[in-house]
């Protein structure tokens, strides 16, 4: 099932292509459009999968060229990665890192370039 970003979703890639890094600028470009995808059974803690639409292939150097974190407010870190296929958005992957709920959704990032 095929759906528009919510506007979450789409601060958290915005916040993440704000870095510069190589291949970002045609990353930022595959936004236009750009269409989600529940990843797996459940949404796994706000994860999807991503479709671009006709764009230009961004020439990154690894799978995640950028990731985020905030800690929630039960002091446990939150990690937010974007993975990248062949040039291309593939996934905006959230997840705790002691498997427990999130509590909280920042907007608020603390980014590192791989």
């Amino acid at each position: 099932m095929q759906r528009t970003l919510t506007d979450y979703e789409s601060r958290l890639i915005e916040l993440l292509l704000a870095q510069d890094f190589p291949g970002r600028d045609e990353l930022k470009l595959q936004l236009k459009d750009l269409e989600a995808i529940p990843a797996g059974d459940k949404d796994n803690y706000g994860s999807i999968l991503l479709k671009p639409h006709e764009s230009k292939r961004a020439a990154v150097e690894t799978r995640v060229p950028v990731e985020g974190e905030y800690i929630d407010s039960d002091n446990v870190p939150v990690s937010v990665l974007l993975h990248v296929v062949d040039g291309y958005l593939h996934e905006l992957e959230v997840f705790k890192a002691d498997g427990s709920d999130i509590l909280e959704r920042s907007p608020d990032l603390r980014i590192e370039i791989k």
